[in-house]
């Protein structure tokens, strides 16, 4: 299971193993205690994953000084409209379906006689139900103008300037769009972020 450890606790008590102890790894933490952050090698590998991970499990990535211009594949640009990030994405939604039933006995008997019972009551079949996920893969466009999911399933287009939220959370981008929302799961979730940002700011191209 992979650790989000305190990236503070990483970077100033690292070297002697303050991050795995607070993460409950008692025995990693006198490891580290006894050998110095394994010879530092350790603390520093901790500390630049507790960082790259200190905003809810995202990757890594640079902020923009600039916003990047591509030229995309799959989509038609209008006039003086500008794509400044595509890649792959996927929509999941799950739904339930019944697989199978099962059969309970529900009731009695009432003994008559001797070798003779009357038995009470039926049997009763209960639904076993399965969760199915459901998943389309996607390429997501953002241009200067618009925002745009192409996939088999889920896809959208919407101007950029009807956009009404943008929220990156552990993998995932999602969109509002006045009472629609989209929720879309892509490793680049906080890049995505930043390039909407610096639309939305008048950020200058490359």
């Amino acid at each position: 299971m992979k650790k989000n450890y305190n990236k503070w606790a990483a970077l100033f008590g690292g070297w002697f193993g303050l991050h795995r102890y607070m993460a409950g790894e008692i025995g990693m933490g006198i490891l580290y205690t006894c050998t110095s952050g394994i010879f530092c090698i350790g603390w520093i590998i901790d500390t630049v994953k507790a960082f790259a991970n200190s905003d809810g499990g995202t990757s890594f990535h640079l902020r923009l000084k600039s916003l990047p211009v591509l030229t995309p594949n799959g989509i038609v640009l209008k006039e003086d409209e500008l794509c400044h990030y595509q890649g792959a994405a996927y929509t999941e939604k799950n739904s339930s379906r019944i697989a199978g039933y099962t059969s309970q006995h529900a009731g009695g008997s009432v003994r008559i006689a001797k070798g003779l019972s009357v038995h009470t009551g039926g049997t009763e079949r209960q639904a076993v139900r399965e969760t199915l996920t459901e998943k389309s893969n996607g390429i997501l466009y953002i241009t200067n103008k618009r925002i745009v999911f192409i996939a088999p399933k889920n896809a959208f287009e919407k101007p950029i300037n009807s956009l009404s939220a943008y929220v990156p959370n552990q993998g995932h981008m999602a969109f509002l769009f006045g009472n629609q929302s989209f929720d879309l799961i892509t490793a680049d979730s906080f890049r995505i972020k930043d390039i909407i940002d610096g639309i939305l700011n008048g950020m200058p191209v490359k």
